[in-house]
């Protein structure tokens, strides 16, 4: 829950490696979040976010997340939810793809999709529902302007 000040105690971090969603980390660290969950499908990747963060004054863990596995958002999100609130979740995994190979390859093009849009959209409802019975929290989602290329 927020605090008397508006500052977000928690914070979740889907696509724990994305520029977009460190910074938000970042900065909400240096506005008095103490706790922080970076959650994503490459390990070190999100080890090495995570201890960049810690430098920076957080408390911050780890989860192994992945994205395109929509089958898989529910027990993940039982798994990494903590025994506290998560007063804002931030929504940062997406691919950009590349659209020549695209133009060559519609199953790829099916797969961005279902990664960008369908899976995207199972983890934002599964965290809604989460939040919904713990009685607050707020879900950000980055998007990109390139996603007109769509």
């Amino acid at each position: 829950m927020r605090d008397a000040t508006g500052r977000y105690n928690s914070l979740l971090v889907l696509g724990g490696t994305s520029d977009l969603g460190v910074a938000t980390a970042r900065a909400l660290i240096a506005n008095g979040t103490r706790e922080v969950i970076l959650a994503g499908r490459r390990p070190d990747a999100l080890e090495e976010q995570a201890a960049n963060l810690r430098n920076d004054g957080g408390h911050v863990s780890t989860f192994p997340f992945h994205g395109e596995d929509a089958d898989s958002h529910a027990h993940a999100l039982d798994a990494l939810w903590p025994s506290s609130d998560i007063d804002l979740a931030v929504v940062a995994y997406a691919d950009l793809g590349d659209e020549p190979h695209m133009a060559e390859h519609p199953e790829a093009a099916a797969r961005l999709l279902t990664l960008n849009l369908a899976a995207t959209s199972t983890a934002i409802l599964e965290l809604a529902r989460r939040m919904e019975h713990q009685g607050h929290g707020t879900i950000v989602v980055f998007s990109s302007v390139a996603g007109q290329r769509a």
